[in-house]
């Protein structure tokens, strides 16, 4: 299991996070076909009926980019380019993951002067 760690380059961070049995379907059946900005790699399988993604650090799907989000659901056949993400309008923005449950959050101080719950105690 060593050998096969080291002859494919995966490191114990990427067999934890990816499972043992997508790690060997990709050794053995798949074709890599290109990687996002957060150098997660994407592959399809030789008759191209299949696509999937090894994910680089942490398995966080909202990661993804919409091309490449795109492409594995089927949406578009068309790969696409690896690195920078390639957007088609001016006004797409690059895509940021979801960091609920992280310590990046944002926490808003609560601030109740706007809003003031119903007393059916107080006359209007």
């Amino acid at each position: 299991m060593i050998y096969v760690m080291m002859l494919f380059n995966i490191n114990k961070q990427k067999l934890q996070m990816n499972s043992i049995g997508t790690i060997l379907y990709t050794i053995l059946f798949g074709n890599q076909v290109g990687y996002d900005n957060n150098n997660n790699k994407f592959y399809t399988n030789k008759n191209k009926s299949k696509r999937w993604v090894i994910y680089d650090k942490v398995v966080d799907p909202s990661a993804i980019g919409v091309n490449w989000h795109s492409w594995l659901h089927y949406t578009t056949n068309i790969v696409p380019r690896s690195g920078k993400d390639k957007f088609l309008c001016e006004w797409q923005k690059s895509n940021q993951g979801n960091d609920t449950g992280s310590s990046h959050i944002v926490i808003k101080e609560n601030n109740n002067d706007y809003y003031k719950a119903w007393d059916p105690n107080e006359n209007s």
